[in-house]
């Protein structure tokens, strides 16, 4: 996510540096251990098609549950 400039209501509001670390608590002993959440692989039916644009497509039926 790129920085946000808005004005609401009179209010202006800035963000920076939106790229957030997606980790989950460490299974060790250490204090506040944390390790970055696995990304899961790529599904067979996508990688199946023969065009990187019918992969975009099929991606994004699996992204609207469909």
């Amino acid at each position: 996510m790129g920085e946000l400039n808005v004005v609401i209501n009179g209010v202006e509001f800035r963000t920076r540096h939106n790229d957030y670390r997606l980790a989950m608590p460490a299974f060790d002993k250490t204090y506040n251990g944390q390790v970055d959440i696995p990304f899961p692989d790529v599904p067979p039916e996508v990688l199946s098609k023969a065009t990187i644009e019918e992969q975009i497509a099929e991606m994004k039926l699996w992204f609207k549950g469909q």
